[in-house]
């Protein structure tokens, strides 16, 4: 025969690990799409510093409108 108080210790702690998991797995994504987005910003800042080094300020209207 068990105990119920042991049944409810470990529903409460399986409850606990389930959520200590979900907080971790929705920690590590945020993660990766923070990198992500850091990376492609990153990839997009050099493509535009490199297409600008050549144009002068005046043209960067142009520039931006094609």
């Amino acid at each position: 025969m068990t105990n119920p108080n042991i049944i409810k210790k470990i529903v409460e702690d399986n409850r606990a690990l389930i959520y200590e998991v979900d907080t971790f797995k929705n920690n590590e994504v945020a993660k990766k799409v923070t990198t992500l987005y850091e990376k492609y910003f990153d990839e997009i800042q050099k493509i535009t510093e490199a297409k600008l080094q050549n144009k002068d300020i005046a043209s960067i209207y142009t520039y931006l409108i094609t």
